[in-house]
This record gives structure tokens, C-alpha cells and sequence, in this order.
């Protein structure tokens, strides 16, 4: 996915971003994010909502 993402900002995209899923709960409190380590949670579908519209804001798009 990284290498699609390099390969379309190399074209010319520069609406195209990397949001690496590990990373979308933060790190304080992450086990607070889901209910069984892998199904998100109220609080762990807002953080990726927040971490998603992030990216966008930083692309120009939000």
C-alpha cells in the first residue's frame, strides 16, 4: 500500500495519503478502543474518525 501511495505521488497525486491502521487508535489507552482487541469501540471508531479527517485536513480536502 505504501509503494501504490509513493507510486501516485510520484505521478503527480498529491491527494493520496498512507494511514497506517495501527496507528489510528493514538497511543494512550488503546486497549480502551475495542471491546475484544480487534472490534472498535465508541471511543475507537471516533479516534479513527479524528485521525481520518486529520489526513484529509493535511491533504486539503477537509
Amino acid at each position: 500500500m505504501r509503494a501504490t501511495v509513493r507510486h501516485a505521488r510520484a505521478r503527480g497525486d498529491r491527494r493520496v495519503a498512507f494511514l497506517d491502521g495501527a496507528r489510528l487508535f493514538g497511543r494512550a489507552n488503546r486497549d480502551d478502543c475495542s471491546v475484544d482487541s480487534i472490534h472498535p469501540n465508541d471511543l475507537g471508531f471516533r479516534r479513527m474518525a479524528d485521525a481520518v479527517l486529520a489526513a484529509l485536513r493535511r491533504l486539503g480536502v477537509a
